[in-house]
């Protein structure tokens, strides 16, 4: 390509210059070429771009703190309610070719140091604005809806891809302690769209490990003094919410299984061993008694199972002496330690059973023998 920047401008003369005169001088001042194509291409480094309109190629040794691109515009005494961009990217892509993509701002940087040399830190976009004066609203990163008629497929404010060349890999990163806002659903796990009545869902297709947890809670508990809870549960009913049937604080699902794999073992709730407190519970209600309160409601017909001794009733005091501790009654009513409901007694008897037919109770001995207790 023909180089023009070497064209003889008379800068001596008081004649008039044309804009191009004056164009071709001011590139010449900062070692810039204008091509005969129309491009422009600052600095002396060889280029292997050769359709880019703008080309920064400089040598740069010594100190670097420096920029390719640097604006120092002044804004000052306008009469409109407008705004400024430093760089506005608006191309226009037309036709009936499909085109691959349309980038408004690349990250390509390429490092290459040797010997005790590295690089510290590397960026794609650095924010940190001067405010000296009052701001409404500062978003170091703003993503809009798009405009126009055309349809989109997928669109997301922010793509992530795989990462993995770092020693510890994270696609989203933040340091301190200030909170986050998800004003929308939020999805773990999976590309697909959350169900419209599922705030946060986890679908496990990503994880990894012979043992897998969906959700994990650890928090270090640092200042907490009277207590400290791993998940909790406050819902809130504003005046103007429809009326609800059930809420539940915790709800635990069949689940969903293709064919070929096979479950051992599915437990709805589950509790270790705790053995670092003075007092530990794998359960505990302080529900008061109540009109329709029930501290443990079971109303499916699956069996219990308690493997422990067990009180029931009254204030418990160390380790139960026996493998159902029953309180005492007292004369005030409904307050019997047992109530035996009378029905019919069971065609053969069976080893400890204890029945009653509402006129005597009856126990069956371990030879099968029925005996009248009353």
């Amino acid at each position: 390509m023909a180089d023009i920047s070497t064209t003889n401008l008379d800068a001596g003369t008081d004649s008039p210059r044309t804009a191009r005169a004056q164009l071709l001088e001011a590139v010449q001042r900062i070692n810039a070429t204008i091509l005969s194509d129309g491009r422009i291409s600052i600095g002396t480094n060889s280029t292997t771009t050769p359709r880019d309109s703008l080309l920064v190629r400089r040598a740069i040794t010594g100190l670097t703190d420096c920029h390719a691109v640097r604006d120092e515009s002044t804004i000052s005494s306008v009469s409109d309610y407008g705004g400024y961009g430093v760089f506005d990217a608006a191309p226009t892509v037309s036709g009936t070719h499909t085109h691959n993509h349309i980038f408004s701002f690349q990250d390509r940087p390429v490092y290459s140091g040797t010997g005790a040399g590295k690089l510290e830190n590397s960026s794609a976009v650095y924010s940190q604005p001067t405010f000296n004066g009052p701001v409404d609203n500062r978003f170091a990163l703003r993503v809009r809806d798009a405009l126009g008629a055309g349809t989109v497929g997928e669109n997301a404010g922010l793509l992530v891809e795989q990462l993995s060349r770092g020693t510890n890999n994270f696609a989203v990163f933040t340091q301190g302690t200030t909170p986050s806002v998800f004003g929308g659903r939020v999805l773990v796990g999976f590309d697909t769209t959350p169900a419209v009545n599922e705030g946060v869902a986890h679908y496990g297709q990503r994880l990894t490990g012979t043992t897998q947890v969906s959700f994990q809670a650890s928090g270090l508990g640092l200042g907490a003094t009277s207590g400290y809870v791993g998940f909790q549960s406050t819902p809130i009913m504003v005046t103007a919410a429809s009326n609800i049937t059930d809420i539940t604080g915790f709800r635990a699902r069949d689940m969903i299984k293709e064919a070929g794999p096979t479950v051992t073992n599915q437990v709805g709730f589950s509790v270790d061993d705790l053995t670092i407190a003075t007092n530990a519970y794998g359960f505990i209600s302080t529900l008061v008694a109540g009109a329709n309160k029930w501290a443990m409601y079971l109303v499916g017909g699956a069996k219990s199972f308690f493997g422990g001794k067990s009180y029931v009733g009254g204030t418990s005091a160390g380790s139960p002496p026996a493998t159902v501790h029953i309180q005492a009654g007292t004369t005030a009513a409904n307050s019997a330690p047992i109530k035996i409901v009378a029905g019919s007694l069971m065609t053969t008897p069976e080893a400890g059973a204890i029945e009653s037919d509402g006129t005597h109770i009856y126990w069956t001995t371990a030879a099968g023998v029925r005996k009248q207790l009353d």
